[in-house]
């Protein structure tokens, strides 16, 4: 059907707008991903209608329901702001408005500032992509072709990165003209490298496509190499980002490669249980050697005393901004602050907990460098308990289909485990990019990328 083609094809032009489009954070891409994203589930909608091809039914889905319960909050909240913003010429003004107070309540800011209206539309974007995705992965094949498309957008994007750097080359379209680590189409370095271990997370999976086979055809050969070096040229960009964070999964990722090759390995050879056991144990041995190394180090003086008193400023900075996020999420514990409106609550109370003994100074922070944090500050525990539940199901639904997954998804889920786990100290789920991609790899993670494979082996059983 031409509607699920059309489905297919905004997937795609979803990748590149994520890739090439600043990180979808300028207003006039955000709206670009955000129409790419409402046609491709308008596709799946009308597909749904004129075909009988219903085997993913959406509706009934709770991560589905979950994403529609967390955009009428953030609706409500735009429509019933508590807090104007008025920004002037060398200054920012925040009063207090009259609002209905049994209602979830947002920020009436600028739309450029981020506001609550971008969130809506921030949220949009990522229920309607994953929605989409969720739908068209179920073809195996298109998958593969999704994530090669993939891959090859990181890697282009990488050696432009490189290049940029390199020769101090201007922001992309010149659009930013303000003090940013931009890097690539990023204008964060930190964002850029977390998005390109993304890129080597699915040249890697593409690596493990097939099962591992050391006696394989030469072409086979081939097509793992080529995957190989997609690896390395994203993981050359991500490391040349400068991005702490992004070296820290870019090595969670590499680790997580050289285990899965030891298991796939000695499984063919000895039991599971020796193949687990080995993993294990070169798992813990590379950690240690690696604990060892960095004390060693720090003990001989070889790092740098401004990198570490530049590492101990900024979690000191962030466990400040931390004390004041968790202090506002108290103050509004029930519907949150809205969508992007910590920043305008985060200088009272900073100043009003500097009045009882706080250390840290009064700014307005941005954002409190946990991504959990953020989201409960914004939603409070109604929006919170919608987003918990989102993701419940979806362990549940990855539990489900456990036995029609492979290595591949594996190590997909093992490395957006990582991100995951690392955005309790960034905010990578802010930002548009990086929060899309997310979402549409996470449905990739419950698509067998090799159906044939699974099929052989149950004749083989039979």
């Amino acid at each position: 059907m031409i509607f699920k083609r059309i489905a297919e094809l905004s997937i795609l032009a979803q990748i590149a707008a994520a890739t090439w489009l600043l990180s979808g954070m300028v207003d006039w891409c955000l709206f670009v991903m955000m129409w790419i994203a409402v046609i491709g589930f308008a596709a799946v909608l009308l597909n749904y209608v004129y075909s009988k091809d219903n085997e993913r039914f959406l509706f009934s889905q709770p991560f589905f329901l979950s994403g529609v319960f967390i955009l009428i909050l953030t609706l409500i909240q735009a429509l019933n702001p508590a807090l104007r913003v008025l920004q002037m010429e060398s200054f920012t003004r925040v009063s207090k408005i009259d609002y209905i107070k049994f209602l979830p309540s947002g920020v009436d800011a600028p739309f450029e500032s981020i506001n609550t209206w971008w969130g809506l539309i921030f949220i949009l974007i990522i229920v309607l992509s994953a929605s989409t995705s969720y739908i068209v992965f179920k073809n195996s094949k298109f998958t593969r072709r999704a994530l090669l498309f993939f891959a090859l957008n990181c890697v282009a994007m990488s050696l432009f990165a490189i290049a940029q750097k390199y020769f101090n080359a201007p922001a992309i379209y010149w659009e930013f003209n303000t003090e940013a680590d931009y890097y690539g189409t990023f204008f964060l370095s930190n964002a850029a490298a977390i998005y390109l271990d993304f890129g080597v997370a699915v040249s890697v999976v593409l690596f493990f496509l097939k099962p591992l086979n050391f006696e394989g055809s030469f072409r086979c050969f081939l097509r793992r190499t080529f995957y190989f070096i997609l690896a390395l040229i994203c993981a050359a960009g991500s490391f040349y980002s400068g991005s702490t964070g992004g070296l820290f999964v870019l090595i969670a990722i590499i680790l997580i490669f050289i285990l899965v090759v030891i298991y796939t390995a000695l499984v063919k050879k000895a039991s599971q249980f020796v193949a687990i056991g080995v993993s294990f144990c070169t798992f813990v041995a590379i950690l240690i050697t690696s604990l060892i190394l960095f004390f060693t180090c720090q003990k001989q003086g070889m790092f740098a005393s401004k990198y570490v008193s530049l590492i101990e400023s900024s979690l000191n900075s962030r466990s400040d901004i931390r004390m004041v996020a968790t202090d506002v999420a108290g103050q509004n514990f029930f519907y949150g602050v809205g969508a992007n409106g910590f920043r305008y609550y985060a200088a009272p109370a900073a100043m009003s907990m500097q009045n009882h003994g706080f250390a840290g100074a009064p700014k307005a922070f941005e954002r409190p460098h946990c991504e959990v944090l953020q989201y409960f500050v914004e939603y409070g525990i109604v929006g919170f308990s919608a987003i918990f539940f989102a993701f419940c199901a979806y362990i549940k639904r990855l539990a489900d289909r456990r036995r029609l997954l492979q290595t591949g998804n594996l190590v997909l889920l093992l490395s957006l485990t990582v991100v995951f786990a690392y955005s309790f100290f960034e905010v990578y789920f802010h930002i548009t990019s990086t929060a899309v991609v997310f979402a549409v790899l996470c449905m990739a993670c419950l698509t067998s990328f090799n159906p044939v494979i699974k099929s052989a082996k149950r004749k083989k059983r039979v």
